[in-house]
């Protein structure tokens, strides 16, 4: 998509700005292989600068499994009711739901619908607190939270689910990716590995990167020299944090 692209291309310019200014090492970007090459899976970027080259290639990676699928449902349904319900109530009315609420196949007009219909119908009468509830026609049981407050809202959230394949799915995502950097390895360039998250409530640096090592533990690929961790949660002010190997040196091959 090429939404998509040009996200990546701004994370990747980003990526490239930082090594200049943090390590000092005059870069640019030279070449996007895999848009010369798209018929071949290529690496995204290199970039060169007085004797310096870098292979560089970019992914990402979902904290939960098929979050981002998940967050465009949610985004589509719930943020249609939270629109819909602002203003609606005298008191702090938080609506909490599963993860992987919304199935495949649902009509979410009816969904939207059944879920607004019974909040305005039944959130004024329900005692405050926190309790949960079955709505009709909705495959799941959602939580409501009402306090009293001198600033009311409306507002909506997910549980976090029970997820343990981050581990899993960074094993197989950089065994992938780091097999287009190979050749570049072998032409000694240093390669590098962008893996990006924008999951501002779930992911974190710790989190990231002890789940990179645990990935690692039997899986020292070819061809790979250093892996980044993308921080793009606010994309005005992108953090890029070295998690292998944690290395304070350049670690910039210079030909």
């Amino acid at each position: 998509m090429i939404v998509q692209k040009e996200h990546q291309d701004v994370v990747i310019k980003a990526f490239v700005k930082h090594l200049v200014n943090k390590k000092g090492v005059p870069l640019s970007i030279v070449a996007w292989p895999d848009e010369v090459n798209g018929s071949i899976k290529e690496i995204d970027a290199i970039a060169r600068g007085n004797g310096f080259k870098i292979a560089i290639e970019h992914t990402s990676i979902d904290t939960f499994q098929y979050q981002r699928r998940d967050d465009a449902r949610f985004t589509k349904v719930f943020g249609k009711i939270k629109s819909q319900l602002i203003g609606k109530f005298s008191d702090r009315v938080r609506l909490t739901v599963p993860f992987y609420a919304i199935p495949t196949g649902t009509n979410w007009s009816d969904f939207t619908d059944s879920i607004k219909k019974w909040i305005l119908e039944n959130v004024p009468a329900l005692p405050y607190g926190c309790g949960k509830y079955n709505v009709p026609k909705i495959p799941f049981e959602i939580q409501i939270e009402k306090r009293r407050s001198s600033k009311p809202a409306f507002l909506v959230v997910r549980f976090a689910p029970e997820d343990n394949t981050l581990v899993d799915r960074l094993y197989e995502t950089i065994n992938e990716n780091s097999q287009k950097l190979v050749t570049y390895k072998k032409r000694d360039y240093q390669t590098i590995l962008l893996i990006e998250n924008s999951d501002i409530s779930s992911m974190n640096l710790g989190l990231m990167e002890k789940s990179v090592k645990e990935a690692l533990i039997e899986n020292l690929p070819k061809g790979l020299d250093e892996i980044w961790y993308a921080n793009t949660e606010i994309l005005a002010d992108l953090e890029f944090y070295l998690i292998w190997p944690n290395s304070d040196t350049t670690g910039i091959n210079k030909t």
